[in-house]
């Protein structure tokens, strides 16, 4: 039997939610553009700490310079083939205590993400435009998986 190569795309996040309280997210993030994972406390945390991450890669591509009023802004070009830090195989074995989820971003224009967002635990795909719209998906799918759970915690609790 011939053995193909795990590939995660580069633009790739794996989500690994480890905890969710009132609307407050807790986990990490895995992508091939790190060197381990980035362990995020809210959804502001989980958005600034990866957009840097992709920065500093060069890849996506940001289609606008952030400005920063204080020392002077990295410049960083666009890489076609960004350095891959962290094999496919290392980010596919992470999985989140509440929830995991795979995320590929695809551009960022307007300082904004847009890509695609893979729900493990339902398995369904849901296409994002932007950074709230993705922050909408996560918590919807959060939700659900929480009633889900709560839901089979009742029914083995009053069989």
């Amino acid at each position: 039997m011939e053995k193909h190569a795990v590939v995660y795309p580069a633009g790739g996040l794996r989500i690994c939610v480890d905890s969710y309280q009132n609307g407050r997210m807790e986990g990490r993030v895995y992508s091939p553009l790190s060197t381990g994972p980035i362990c995020f406390y809210d959804y502001n945390e989980l958005l600034l700490q990866t957009d840097r991450m992709f920065d500093r890669a060069g890849y996506p591509q940001g289609y606008q310079v952030k400005r920063q009023f204080t020392g002077e802004a990295d410049k960083v070009a666009f890489n076609i083939k960004p350095k891959i830090m962290l094999r496919a195989e290392e980010i596919i074995g992470q999985c989140g205590k509440t929830a995991t989820f795979d995320i590929v971003i695809r551009t960022r224009q307007h300082s904004s993400w847009q890509g695609g967002l893979y729900n493990r635990s339902t398995k369904k795909y849901e296409v994002f435009d932007g950074d709230l719209q993705l922050l909408y998906c996560l918590e919807r799918c959060l939700n659900m998986t929480l009633e889900k759970n709560e839901a089979k915690n009742a029914t083995v609790t009053a069989m």
